[in-house]
């Protein structure tokens, strides 16, 4: 009987040490997963203060971008303002000047005779005017000799007046025997010639409809409607 006891003792002592182990694993493995999920916690909290400032940052990000939207925008309007100052003045500094175009130019040019001879000859003999009183600070050519293309001539008067009179008289050169395809313009600056090449080719679709239409400096009269090249009617672009 003792010894059955023994034995009984015996064994309970080894499953006892068994479930310590077992309980020991057991805390181990809860001691592990606990460090996991306060691992996880951790991470999860660097997450959102990582994900708060991006959000931050893509705030401020948006806050600059809108600022300099608003700068690039004030600047693009200092700009045209600025350029449309310029175009104004060399539009005025050009007012005493006229341009002829398609009058042949020949080898001898500046040689034998200069522009300035052939201006005074169209003067004469095409818009049969006196040019014994007419003066100028400038003839020349301007541009260069591309082939067989007649480079235009540009004219400076020192007279407004007398720079008028001549433009009032520019379609007597149409109707010369001499100069085929020949005709006089105002000098405008390269900006003005751009917006004057849009309002000739709104003038002319106009015309195609029936519409009155003409050009006159940076202006589109179809009728009694005036348009700059900001507001040319979508019929006639």
């Amino acid at each position: 009987m003792e010894r059955n006891f023994a034995k009984l003792h015996e064994e309970l002592c080894g499953l006892r040490q068994e479930m310590k182990d077992e309980i020991d694993m057991l805390k181990s493995n809860i001691k592990g997963v606990e460090k996991s999920v306060d691992e996880i916690w951790a991470t999860i909290e660097d997450m959102k203060e990582a994900t708060k400032a991006l959000k931050d940052s893509k705030t401020v990000q948006e806050d600059e971008m809108q600022e300099l939207r608003a700068l690039l925008t004030k600047t693009k309007a200092e700009l045209k303002e600025e350029r449309d100052k310029v175009t104004e003045l060399e539009d005025y500094t050009r007012r005493e000047n006229l341009k002829l175009h398609n009058i042949p130019e020949s080898e001898e040019e500046g040689v034998n005779h200069s522009p300035k001879q052939v201006i005074l000859s169209i003067l004469q003999k095409e818009l049969q005017m006196d040019t014994a009183q007419i003066r100028f600070h400038a003839v020349h050519r301007i541009g260069k000799r591309k082939g067989n293309k007649h480079r235009p001539i540009i004219a400076r008067f020192v007279c407004r007046e007398d720079r008028d009179q001549v433009f009032a008289r520019k379609k007597g050169i149409k109707e010369s025997t001499r100069f085929k395809d020949a005709y006089i313009t105002a000098d405008y600056p390269k900006a003005i010639q751009g917006e004057r090449r849009k309002l000739i080719k709104a003038m002319f679709k106009a015309k195609e409809q029936g519409s009155e239409a003409k050009v006159v400096g940076r202006y589109l009269y179809i009728g009694e409607l005036k348009y700059d090249v900001t507001n040319i009617p979508e019929d006639f672009k």
